[in-house]
């Protein structure tokens, strides 16, 4: 076995925390930690259209209006996303080639699943 065999629909998260871009972020943030997730997948009529993490929330700490803005004034719109039959290998290239640690998993435009580091950190394992 390699990096190849194992495909995001092997390893996502299918039990999705999602929000909608019109939710303050202080909801988010308690949502966040009580579901115990690093993101939350934005969606409106059901199609995603951004991806909150905590790294955006720590950049906004220091913000003084914080506690107004909404997600959709600080996610990242329109986030990269893979199929289903996306490989391993490929993920870790798009996630190091692009500095993320969460990528949406996407078929015939519904969201289905997400790939963060701790699916890959165990999925590396089961081959080593």
């Amino acid at each position: 076995m390699d990096l190849t065999d194992f495909k995001a629909k092997d390893i996502m998260v299918q039990k999705l925390v999602t929000s909608n871009p019109d939710e303050k972020v202080g909801s988010t943030d308690i949502l966040m930690v009580r579901r115990g997730v690093g993101c939350l997948l934005i969606t409106k009529d059901e199609k995603l259209v951004g991806i909150l993490t905590n790294r955006d929330i720590i950049r906004l700490k220091n913000s003084t209006d914080a506690i107004h803005k909404t997600v959709g004034q600080i996610m990242t719109k329109n986030p990269m996303t893979i199929t289903a039959d996306t490989d391993l290998k490929s993920i870790i290239k798009i996630m190091v080639t692009h500095s993320i640690e969460h990528l949406p998993v996407i078929e015939n435009g519904k969201l289905v699943g997400l790939v963060g580091h701790n699916q890959i950190f165990r999925s590396i394992m089961k081959l080593i």
